[in-house]
């Protein structure tokens, strides 16, 4: 054997949204330092980067929820924790619009890590990063569903420049409703004087766009996601472009979107074209997928001996120690000019009583280790984790490996989760979960 990477074998620890505002170096907890070793021993450390890091700069886009901001010196802190590759491709990429997606480019490449997901172009946005490590060449393809239009990358031309901007997975909802139903929203649009040849949507006969929502003759109520298949198109390309240029293939999907009648925290929560999205992924080349977006845990299951993880929930969870927010966040609580980001964090989560702070599966999640051969995954850990609910803002947010009285909790969690998917996780004597492949 003349390469080690020839083995054919490596080893890949994932986690989920890493919003990080402060360093991670300072502390030294037994729990902590055993979970960043699960990262450094591995061959692949990946997470979800939902933060820009520029100094405040740069003039606002489109806030989502907050604007993540964090200090550029963060990204070695994540370093130092064992990560080497992030995903950068979320529905916060386009918090400080064109300049933010520059400046946040320009401080990733000043470090080690190999980012995916946004670009100066949509061609750029679209391709992998590429880690080099001694169990072969690994390619990163980062994207997100949930994204706003403006944040959309664009393609160059020989006769104009492309814009910046994220690789969208876009889609469209399609709301079904009965005939009777139809024709009341079609009387609606005519009273208000909606009308229909000004929409920019390509209809069906059957179809109405009510105010930019397509509504749909059907005999029951029911809404279906139909994806963008530019979109789907271009990300197979590019999946399939990696496939031949790397040993190993790991793709990222943020998405926000819940399954119709909203998101569970005890059943089903992974909305149907997610899982076929999912699948197509790994048809195409994918040897193992890594979802995020909900900030809490969905299923997993083993897909023609690939892992897909539709959630892995939270890894770092700082978004309310972000140092500064411009005016539209405080006036979207209702908040004046003088009001301080602290005020904000208050009036936002009425003292800790709702929202983020309030309800413990954003909290509480997994970090999985999976050893991957040429023939399909062979073993999955996963390592269950605590961020400090119910401790201060100052304190929480940080991962550790969860206490004995709370592994067990977590991981059967996650394996009611992923039951639907007929994934059969088990409890272990040492502390964490493993799926039966």
């Amino acid at each position: 054997m003349l390469y080690s990477s020839e083995k054919n074998e490596i080893n890949m620890v994932l986690s989920g949204d890493a919003m990080i505002t402060r360093p991670l170096s300072v502390f030294d907890e037994p729990q902590f330092l055993a979970l960043s070793y699960v990262f450094k021993k591995s061959d692949v450390g990946f997470t979800n980067l939902e933060m820009l890091m520029h100094d405040y700069g740069i003039s606002p886009g489109i806030p989502g929820g907050v604007f993540a901001a964090s200090d550029p010196k963060n990204l070695k802190e994540l370093e130092w924790f064992g990560v080497n590759m992030v995903a950068t491709a979320n529905n916060h990429s386009w918090d400080y619009s064109e300049n933010g997606i520059l400046n946040h480019l320009d401080n990733l490449n000043k470090t080690n890590l190999i980012h995916s997901g946004i670009g100066k172009n949509l061609s750029e946005a679209r391709a992998p990063g590429y880690l080099e490590t001694k169990a072969g060449r690994v390619a990163l393809i980062s994207l997100t569903t949930t994204f706003p239009d403006a944040g959309r990358a664009v393609h160059q031309r020989p006769d104009s420049v492309g814009r910046p901007g994220v690789n969208p997975l876009g889609y469209e909802q399609i709301h079904k409703v009965p005939k009777d139903q139809v024709n009341l929203l079609k009387e609606l649009a005519n009273k208000i004087g909606f009308k229909q040849e000004f929409s920019r949507k390509k209809l069906k006969n059957n179809q109405i766009d009510f105010i930019t929502k397509i509504f749909e003759e059907s005999n029951d109520f029911s809404t279906e996601i139909q994806i963008n298949n530019n979109d789907q198109d271009e990300i197979i390309k590019w999946i399939k472009d990696a496939k031949k240029a790397a040993d190993w293939v790991l793709v990222s999907i943020h998405c926000h979107e819940d399954p119709p009648g909203g998101y569970s925290f005890n059943g089903e929560n992974t909305p149907e074209f997610l899982r076929e999205f999912s699948k197509a992924v790994v048809d195409a080349g994918a040897d193992i997928v890594a979802g995020h977006g909900p900030h809490v845990m969905r299923g997993m299951e083993v897909y023609n001996k690939k892992p897909i993880f539709y959630s892995l929930g939270n890894f770092i969870f700082q978004n309310d120690t972000i140092k500064w927010h411009p005016h539209p966040t405080y006036e979207s609580v209702g908040l004046d000019h003088y009001a301080t980001p602290s005020d904000f964090y208050d009036k936002r989560y009425d003292g800790d009583t709702k929202g983020f702070p309030a309800l413990q599966d954003y909290w509480e999640s997994i970090v999985a280790e999976c050893k991957l051969s040429k023939e399909g995954v062979k073993e999955i850990n996963l390592f269950p984790i605590e961020l400090g609910y119910k401790l201060p803002r100052s304190q929480r947010g940080r991962p550790v490996i969860a206490r004995q009285e709370n592994k067990e909790r977590i991981i059967d969690k996650l394996s009611q989760l992923s039951k639907p998917f007929g994934t059969k996780i088990e409890f272990t004597e040492n502390g964490i979960g493993r799926v039966n492949i």
